[in-house]
């Protein structure tokens, strides 16, 4: 099981943290936007992950873990990323509802973000087998 505890919530994103037996990381998802897509971080609630090979790779890995069903939505993945802030409010993001991985939040080019990302998703990656259950509060 992995558990994705959330945590503060600004215009910035939603900041928490992915927890599992052997391994701890920050996550950073966009703002809570009623599961509006594109705009919005997902719903809490239990999921699906299954290792997914994208035609996109994030952090030069052509795999990533895809979650599903979402109600609503599609293509929401656990990948690298700096950034999830509010676009309406001028603030860049690198989650279209995805959820960003890194080992430290730090103010990067005047916004609040996440360090060290890539390297988080492939230490996340090289642990995990095919399907996973998440569980996010």
């Amino acid at each position: 099981m992995i558990l994705i505890a959330r945590g503060r919530e600004s215009k910035y994103g939603t900041f928490g943290r992915l927890i599992m037996p052997q391994f701890t990381c920050l996550t950073l998802e966009l703002p809570d936007r009623d599961n509006q897509t594109n705009i919005s971080r997902i719903p809490a609630g239990e999921y699906t992950a299954r290792r997914v090979v994208t035609r996109r790779p994030f952090s030069g890995r052509p795999d990533s873990f895809w979650l599903h069903p979402v109600d609503g939505r599609t293509g929401i993945l656990i990948h690298s990323g700096t950034w999830a802030g509010d676009v309406a409010q001028g603030l860049r993001t690198h989650s279209w509802g995805c959820i960003l991985l890194g080992s430290k939040a730090a103010w990067v080019a005047g916004q609040p973000g996440l360090l060290h990302s890539r390297q988080t998703v492939w230490r996340f990656m090289k642990l995990l087998n095919d399907v996973h259950t998440v569980r996010i509060e």
